[in-house]
């Protein structure tokens, strides 16, 4: 039959265990873990297909185990060799173990085998009578308590990355496409390791959905923020003739960047790592020079500027902030703070 995209399934891809089987990760299966307590069990395993896919192995103990082995009291292996590919499903027995000897197969288990394409086994299984008893599968090391198999390396680790150091939150710049953006460094010491770093964007330390969040990885571990998320945001109602805001400016609130880590695949994460705040506005730092005039009750003055974000005045290809006590300051790109002269009528007006 033909699926909605065009392409072509059987009846036999739909029922092949090789693709339709439940996938374990399960170290502790193997031959080589011993437990001597807190023995597993699959008294409650669902009947069914599964493969196994650990770092350990995927392929059932074909030899008797003895007691501990494979991190249960009773382990259970395949009395048998396992079957070729062309064999296709095949029907095995599986032993229980008690012990060595006679006592290496107290009771039979029906199970059925298959080889498949890639050369990796499925195995049709069937809960045992009681606990504790598991099967046995794979033969390597598992990792030591406290890491897990890092694939991408190819061995055991912490089970996650380690991230110690709060990342670097930029002063904004204005980049080649004439946005505002700032930039979140995060600060690794293995970077194209593969680890992964999940990065939000915080204003006064709220998240907001609307600002999604980043996923990096590689050698360069850099998100960006899109400096529109700082301005404000209305759709015209014309229904009503009033303006429905969107989008709240975040002008005049602090900007963090918060990080956290994890191995590809891996549900485990790092606690979030938090940058310092960057204040993101404009402020009058001080006046360095002021001349009144008594005649006309005007004030000259000038007043050294402190702004963290910038604006482009795209025509006169300058950086410009505008309006401040209805006056115009210019500087060069890109200032973290200017000076300028302008006039103003006399008040207690501040920034």
């Amino acid at each position: 039959m033909a699926d909605p995209k065009g392409s072509l399934t059987t009846q036999d891809s739909l029922t092949d265990p090789c693709l339709t089987a439940t996938v374990r990760d399960e170290p502790h299966r193997s031959t080589d873990y011993i437990a001597s307590a807190e023995f597993s069990c699959d008294r409650d395993l669902d009947p069914g297909w599964y493969r196994f896919t650990a770092h350990t192995g995927g392929k059932m103990a074909e030899e008797c185990q003895t007691v501990g082995h494979c991190g249960t009291r009773v382990p259970i292996w395949l009395d048998g060799t396992h079957p070729d590919i062309n064999d296709g499903v095949t029907d095995m027995e599986a032993c229980t173990s008690h012990g060595p000897g006679t006592l290496c197969c107290r009771q039979r288990i029906p199970i059925q085998v298959k080889k498949c394409h890639g050369g990796f086994y499925v195995y049709n299984l069937r809960p045992p009578h009681g606990c504790d008893s598991g099967y046995c599968v794979g033969s390597g090391a598992p990792c030591p308590p406290g890491e897990i198999y890092n694939f991408y390396h190819n061995r055991c680790g912490n089970v996650t990355p380690t991230l110690t150091t709060r990342p670097l939150l930029h002063y904004p710049i204005i980049d080649e496409n004439y946005r505002v953006v700032y930039k979140c460094e995060i600060v690794y010491e293995n970077p194209g390791d593969g680890a992964e770093f999940e990065v939000v964007f915080l204003f006064d330390g709220e998240m907001y959905p609307k600002v999604p969040n980043k996923t990096v990885t590689g050698n360069i571990l850099e998100a960006y923020l899109d400096g529109w998320h700082l301005g404000k945001y209305s759709v015209h109602d014309y229904t009503t003739g009033y303006d429905n805001v969107i989008w709240e400016s975040k002008m005049g609130k602090e900007i963090t960047c918060a990080v956290r880590g994890n191995w590809p695949g891996r549900d485990e994460k790092t606690n979030w790592i938090i940058s310092e705040p960057k204040w993101a506005g404009i402020q009058g730092a001080e006046v360095i020079d002021r001349e009144d005039n008594r005649r006309t009750r005007w004030i000259k003055e000038a007043v050294w500027i402190r702004k963290t974000a910038p604006v482009m005045n795209r025509d006169e290809g300058a950086y410009k902030l505008s309006r401040i006590w209805d006056s115009v300051l210019t500087a060069k790109a890109p200032p973290t703070s200017a000076t300028y002269s302008g006039e103003k009528q006399h008040s207690s007006q501040k920034l």
